[in-house]
């Protein structure tokens, strides 16, 4: 906890520092019920990554300032997925994260169960290939497939924190895949 308030004092708009401490009050529970659920291997660090994820909320605290609640929710679901992530690769996990979950979901990554463009995942190669082809479409696209394969959501939540349609949330879906899947195939890491 002495890290958070430590980087919190170097804000020096008060009104900036009670803000981020409103969120870091609102929300410190709910980070960590995110790492101890998704990232059971990292329960022993949960309060620690719990304070970076809010050190970075007062890094980019400009993001925050005018954000919804659901935006809020957003972007700490994110930092929090990156630092476990990081944690996770730091712990050097022969099997980290993406062989459990993001390895069934991002297998399957496609609009619904019945289309899989990938059979198995079977290596972070192919983990870190896809999340740099996500991360190089542009910020819609992005950020609906960030939450839908490493955010867990459903389309009716992603809907809710996008403020696009549900229809809208699975064509972005079905385009982001296919394109997805047409740069892997190009590139050697899956064959259909």
């Amino acid at each position: 906890m002495m890290l958070f308030f430590a980087a919190l004092e170097t804000v020096e708009k008060p009104s900036e520092k009670k803000y981020v401490r409103s969120i870091y009050d609102r929300y410190a529970q709910h980070v960590k019920g995110i790492i101890v659920s998704r990232y059971s291997e990292l329960n022993d660090e949960a309060d620690d990554l719990v304070q970076l994820v809010f050190v970075d909320v007062i890094k980019y605290r400009k993001h925050f300032l005018s954000a919804s609640d659901n935006k809020i929710k957003y972007l700490l679901l994110l930092i929090t997925n990156h630092k476990c992530l990081d944690a996770l690769r730091k712990l050097r996990l022969e099997k980290s994260f993406f062989d459990g979950y993001d390895a069934q979901n991002l297998g399957k990554l496609s609009q619904n169960d019945d289309c899989p463009c990938l059979t198995t995942v079977e290596d972070d190669e192919i983990i870190e290939k896809i999340k740099k082809i996500i991360n190089s479409f542009s910020d819609k696209p992005r950020d609906v497939l960030m939450l839908k394969y490493f955010g867990e959501m459903k389309y009716r939540e992603i809907a809710e924190i996008t403020g696009l349609s549900e229809t809208n949330v699975g064509t972005i879906i079905q385009r982001g895949t296919e394109k997805i899947r047409k740069i892997l195939r190009e590139e050697g890491y899956i064959y259909e």
